[in-house]
């Protein structure tokens, strides 16, 4: 056998027993692990089961007891709720056993049986138990009165098989714990003795191989000594040296190889003067070669050029001079490195250079194929594909030659395609990509986040977990059809989960078809679920009060309506009470906002408790209530409001504060009072207003009010007319001087005298406006007539003159007052000192950091703040103070009573000194006798408006009104 054989077989022995080793101990550890994880989550899912059926059987007794309690309290719509929940979780329990059984049919361990038989027994008696029950409470009539015997004895069943269960499914989970601890044990004991084993093996392969080493060392040491010695002697030219024989054939043939290498080097010895004579013939041939080969490389299609050994550049072909858009002259017989520059993808200093004088300088063969940037001596850089090889001449290092060709368009595409698969893999919506036969062939990494499954799990399969079996055939069948007939199709699909979680998925599927047949198709989805989610949640929020929880305005309509629809078909009576809390606003303005939320929850809680089931109580707004009352008669009514009434009977405790609150109530009854929930409303809202202009706590709807109520919608189409073909006017009344009589400005009120109608005053349609939304059209007409009366004022001399508007609670608080007022003021070309707002203390106290704002506003501008019907309101001195307000007006009911009133006399005098202590104008209103007018001027108030001057008049008058004067009046 050759030596070479024997030492193969050697090295193969080696390969062979260490293989051995490891295949033997890799499967041996494959196997313990399989058995010990099959046993592992055998018990696992023996827990999880356990655990499961716990809940349903927890959650199955605590709707059952709950059954009970509400038929005990003959709540049988409670009952009903409670018993479907019943069964809920019944059937539950049974898909949960199923599925056990059907897991364990599918194990192969031994405990299988076990598994199935000391459960399924329980798991059915307390079902058949609990379905007793349900039974025996199916009657309308209470278990107390009927069958109390039966179902006692039934539910004391019921909870021992209950027990029962519970006490099995603990001892199944402490069973399979400790079976996994035994496993896991023994696992690691045998893991061990494993190791021992493999340890031993590699001793025996590493001294096996170290004895294979030495002796073949010892048969190769002699033979290589005789060599060498041979060798040497042919070095020296004695070619009649003879070599020694061998044991091997190898070693012969490597010196019969040596002597004919000799054999050879003479041979040459006597070639080399003839080849001496051939070279001159062999220049002159390679001259024209030279010229041929320049030929070749100018009809090569790839660019090249060739460097010498000292790395200039010795050719340049035509292609390439094409493509680096140069001449000759500008790069032969230059160093390449200073008039080409090689540049890498990521803009740093090119591998290109020392590649290439690697082969110059170092002798390499060759550089791999690679990509670049070549910046050229015009400036143009290119995206090139090169390649340098060494240039040998007669076995002799001769230069180097580079071939490259453009790569711009191909590096172009390349980067779209990666571009194209970052996008691919990056986006957040799954992304399959099916063939023509709907098999998966490609997913992104989002369709393994929202499924959970990975590319493995789906490649070559149909796309079963987009499309599950939830949807009907006849679904997908359309699908299908819309798809191949519209290229597209998309829509939402409950799709599914690795876990079998079904979940909503937005889907959208497109074909792509090549030479007009499809060939793949592309389903992009994402999940949906939070956004079902929160759209359950809208719609609940939607519904109710988000303060009180209570249905709010929306949610107790639609509840009217089909108690109105219901009642109707059965002739029965519905009544609707609205409720309206009594200083509601003084109490946020005392306590604060937190206390008033706190205040209206409790509200809400003492009247939901002294009401029925069939009754609803919903938030319409702000601090006012709606109850409806379906299938009540005067006498429950009747009994129903002093219940009401009764919540608001003891203080309230809200965030440590004992608060007394009353409430008001207005009544109507379908169909005595309304025929329709419009009008049933309207009737409430009517009474609740009677009650309060007649100082009572409720009022009961009758029908003298419609006529009330007609009234108000006769007069609410009128005020829409007026405002639409200006039907309405200002009047004006002027505010005096008290030392000169001089008129100094006018307080613009609106008046309206109606065709049919007659005179309407303010206080009708001005709280009518406000209500029905016409209070902005109307202010907004209000502001602009009164800036062009001042602006004609102020054309005719009486530069100082200001125009009061009064401000309704609406108009102050709305975001475009302050863009309307500076429109009119640069519409009719006045200044902001000739206009001056009129506000009360009630529109200040709704909000009071809010209303410091708009008047800082407003006052920034330059426009004058007047507090109309000062000392009648609740504010502060305090809040005085920050109210950036220049004119305090003392309300009319005050002067009033000058002459005879002491008090109002002081509080008068009060008010003036306070006002001028603060730097802030008085204005009295209401001054009708020479007595208020004396008075006034004593206490030095700084102007005087009433009839004792002028009633309000047109705007022609007014213009006399300036002319004169009021010194004789004084």
């Amino acid at each position: 056998m050759k030596f070479r054989n024997r030492l193969m077989l050697s090295y193969l022995s080696v390969v062979v027993f260490a293989s051995l080793i490891f295949l033997v101990g890799f499967y041996y550890f494959l196997d313990l692990k399989a058995n010990a994880d099959r046993l592992v989550n055998y018990h696992l899912v023996e827990i999880n089961h356990s655990h499961a059926i716990n809940m349903l059987l927890q959650r199955a007794k605590s709707n059952t007891r709950e059954a009970r309690l509400q038929h005990l309290r003959r709540d049988f719509k409670a009952k009903k709720y409670a018993a479907d929940e019943v069964r809920y979780a019944l059937s539950r329990l049974h898909f949960q056993q199923q599925n056990w059984q059907h897991e364990l049919a599918l194990s192969q361990h031994t405990l299988q049986e076990e598994g199935e038989s000391s459960l399924q027994q329980p798991i059915w008696q307390f079902i058949d138990g609990t379905f007793r029950l349900l039974t025996l409470m199916q009657q309308e009539a209470s278990i107390l009165e009927q069958e109390q015997d039966a179902f006692t004895a039934a539910y004391q069943v019921w909870l021992t098989q209950s027990r029962a269960l519970q006490n099995t499914l603990q001892q199944r989970v402490e069973q399979a714990t400790q079976a996994i601890r035994l496993s896991s044990e023994d696992f690691q004991g045998k893991l061990a003795n494993a190791q021992q084993a493999f340890l031993i093996a590699l001793s025996l392969l590493i001294i096996y191989t170290l004895v294979l080493s030495f002796r073949t060392s010892q048969r190769l040491a002699k033979p290589i000594a005789q060599l060498n010695d041979y060798a040497m002697a042919l070095s020296n030219f004695n070619f009649a040296a003879k070599p020694a024989r061998y044991p091997s054939q190898e070693f012969d043939q490597l010196s019969e190889a040596l002597t004919f290498l000799a054999q050879e080097i003479a041979a040459k010895q006597q070639q080399m003067t003839l080849e001496i004579e051939q070279r001159k013939q062999s220049e002159l041939t390679s001259k024209r070669l030279s010229d041929f080969n320049q030929t070749i490389l100018n009809g090569m299609a790839d660019a090249m050029f060739g460097l010498d050994t000292q790395g200039q550049i010795s050719f340049i072909n035509k292609a390439a001079l094409t493509l680096l858009r140069v001449s000759p002259a500008q790069l032969l017989h230059k160093p390449y490195n200073q008039v080409l520059s090689f540049i890498d993808l990521d803009d740093k200093a090119s591998k290109a250079n020392q590649q290439i004088d690697d082969i110059i300088y170092r002798h390499c063969d060759a550089s791999p194929r690679t990509v670049a940037k070549l910046d050229t001596p015009t400036g143009m850089v290119l995206y090139i594909e090169y390649e340098a090889t060494e240039l040998l001449q007669d076995g002799d290092f001769a230069g180097v030659v580079v071939v490259f060709r453009d790569y711009s368009s191909k590096f172009n595409l390349e980067q779209e395609l990666k571009l194209t698969g970052q996008v691919f893999d990056t986006l957040s919506e799954a992304i399959m990509v099916t063939d023509k036969r709907n098999r998966c062939i490609k997913v992104n990494p989002a369709f393994t986040l929202i499924t959970g499954l990975t590319s493995d799990e789906v490649l070559g399969k149909e796309p079963d977990c987009i499309f599950t079996s939830h949807h009907t055939p006849l679904f997908y069948k359309t699908l299908w059809h819309h798809l191949y007939s519209e290229g597209s199709w998309q829509g939402e699909i409950w799709s599914k989960r690795e876990n079998g979680e079904l979940f909503p998925a937005w889907v959208k599927v497109s074909v792509i078809k090549h030479q007009a047949e499809i060939s793949h198709h592309v389903i992009t989805f994402f999940d949906i679920s939070e956004q079902k989610e929160v759209e359950q949640k809208v719609k609940f929020l939607s519904m109710r009060d988000p303060l009180t929880g209570v249905p709010n305005r929306g949610l107790f309509q639609k509840r009217l309506k089909n108690r109105l629809l219901s009642a109707a078909k059965s002739d029965q009576s519905v009544a609707l009470i609205i409720i309206d809390l009594n200083r509601f606003k003084e109490i946020n303005s005392q306590f604060g906002l937190e206390v008033g939320d706190t205040l209206l929850k409790q509200v809400v809680s003492g009247l939901t408790a002294s009401l029925s089931a069939q009754d609803t109580l919903a938030r319409l707004g702000g601090d006012e209530f709606a109850l409806l009352a379906p299938h009540v008669g005067q006498v429950a009514l009747a009994q129903k409001l002093a219940e009401l009434k009764t919540v608001f009977s003891e203080p309230f405790q809200a965030q440590q504060e004992s608060i007394r609150i009353g409430a008001t109530f207005g009544v109507a009854v379908f169909p005595d009072d309304a025929d329709n929930v419009e009008r049933l409303l309207n009737a409430a809202q009517f009474a609740l207003q009677q009650a309060k202009f007649q100082g009572k706590d409720f009022s009961y709807f009758h029908k003298d009010m419609n006529l009330a109520i007609e009234h108000k919608k006769k007069l609410t189409k009128a005020l829409n007319v007026a405002i639409a073909e200006n039907q309405l006017q200002l009047y004006y009344q002027p505010k005096v001087l008290p030392n000169t009589g001089e008129v100094t400005g006018f307080e613009a009120l609106i008046r309206w005298q109606h065709d049919e109608l007659g005179f309407i005053p303010p206080a009708d349609f001005i709280p009518l406006a406000e209500e029905t939304g016409l209070i902005d059209p109307l202010g907004e007409w209000i502001i602009f007539e009164a800036a062009n009366q001042a602006a004609k004022w102020v054309a005719m001399g009486y530069e100082q003159i200001k125009v009061a508007i009064n401000l309704s609670p609406k108009q102050f608080v709305s975001a475009r007052l302050a863009q309307i007022i500076q429109d009119s003021i640069v519409r009719a070309g006045v200044k902001p000192a000739n206009l001056e707002l009129e506000i009360t203390e009630s529109m200040l106290m709704e909000d009071v950091e809010s209303a410091i704002n708009v008047m800082q506003q407003f006052s920034h501008q330059g426009i004058n703040i007047s507090l109309d019907d000062f000392g009648t309101g609740y504010s502060s001195l305090s809040y005085l103070k920050r109210f950036p307000i220049h004119t305090l007006k003392i309300d009319r009911s005050f002067v009033a009573q000058l002459s005879h009133d002491n008090d109002d006399a002081k509080i008068v005098s009060t008010i003036i000194t306070m006002a001028h202590t603060l730097g802030l104008q008085v204005v009295a209103e209401g001054v009708e006798t020479k007595e208020q007018m004396d008075f006034l001027k004593g206490r030095q108030c700084d102007q005087l408006q009433g009839y004792y001057f002028s009633a309000p008049v047109a705007a022609n008058e007014a213009d006399k009104l300036l002319k004169m004067s009021f010194f004789n009046s004084i």
